[in-house]
């Protein structure tokens, strides 16, 4: 097995149509921790606050993480799709960008059953491949 040490979180390209690869695609990729942690850095912003426990009659401190949701799930989203080939209906290029990204997963169901779709697929691939190598 050979390994890109430049892109070792490469994408995986899924067709619409395997059959008719002109009707578009999309490239994903899984968000490790590191990533994930990174973008949830990013988007959230810790305080802290003092209650009054009525139980012990307590002053406890308390740790509130307030996160930009909107934001985070564009970070993310960026992340896992990073290219695609989409057209409207009239025929132009949808551009992949952080906004259109966002605007298609929160707003069309057919796009966002095809990203799950997707992503249940490429689970299922990362499990095949960890499976594999531990029987080696």
């Amino acid at each position: 097995m050979q390994f890109d040490m430049d892109n070792l979180n490469s994408a995986t390209r899924f067709y619409f149509d395997e059959t008719k690869p002109s009707d578009g695609w999309i490239e994903l990729r899984a968000a490790p921790l590191d990533v994930t942690d990174k973008i949830n850095e990013e988007t959230s912003k810790t305080r802290y606050e003092y209650k009054n426990n009525p139980a012990t009659n307590v002053l406890e401190r308390i740790k509130i993480v307030d996160t930009d949701n909107e934001k985070f799930l564009k970070a993310l989203w960026d992340y896992m799709l990073p290219d695609w080939s989409l057209t409207d209906k009239k025929g132009a290029a949808i551009e992949s960008t952080v906004e259109n990204k966002y605007t298609l997963l929160t707003q069309s169901r057919e796009f966002r059953a095809f990203f799950n779709a997707c992503l249940e697929k490429l689970t299922e691939m990362e499990a095949k491949i960890e499976v594999s190598a531990a029987k080696n």
